[in-house]
């Protein structure tokens, strides 16, 4: 098993138990085996190879040795992983000077700032609730018609800004 700096060697025992066997010899390197090379026990059956390279190919070999010998090796070829990419995603700014414009008992438009308007990466999510329910609006600009509201309904609205998840929401304020 190969993962980015190491690469997990494991092997069963020969099939014949009546060979006694000293230990195994596990080597290796890039293109070739048999640079680096490694000694182990013979009831062991597993070995790490670490401080590799990321990406590279290496052959394996292993084979097992007794008083009279070594055995015929075992080749194998493994690739480690490459490195995961580590990507940072810019922050979102969140957004600012939000406010209500009441426009009728059942109507208001949420208005707000928002910083990152010009890099158009993001949707606005408005929030708004009421003791009784709440609903979401998605929106990509920086106002918001709600309408349908209950009359003298105390309200509570929100807007965050998002990327695939939620980054960061406004502190939310009332108005009846």
């Amino acid at each position: 098993m190969a993962l980015t700096d190491h690469i997990r060697v494991c092997w069963q025992p020969p099939a014949q138990h009546n060979v006694l066997l000293c230990g195994y010899t596990i080597a290796w390197d890039q293109g070739v085996a048999d640079i680096y090379s490694k000694i182990v026990d013979s009831k062991q059956h597993g070995y790490i190879i670490d401080k590799l390279e990321p990406n590279m190919e290496f052959v394996i070999s292993l084979r097992a040795f007794n008083n009279v010998g070594d055995g015929q090796p075992v080749y194998q070829q493994v690739r480690t992983q490459p490195e995961e990419e580590k990507v940072v995603a810019p922050t979102l700014d969140p957004a600012v000077w939000v406010k209500a414009v009441v426009l009728t008992p059942f109507t208001v438009v949420l208005q707000w700032a928002d910083t990152m308007l010009s890099q158009n990466q993001y949707n606005s999510c408005t929030t708004f609730s009421s003791s009784s329910s709440s609903r979401y609006v998605n929106a990509t600009d920086v106002t918001c018609l709600i309408d349908s509201l209950k009359p003298s309904t105390v309200c509570e609205f929100a807007v965050k800004t998002i990327r695939v998840r939620p980054q960061c929401w406004k502190p939310s304020f009332f108005f009846q």
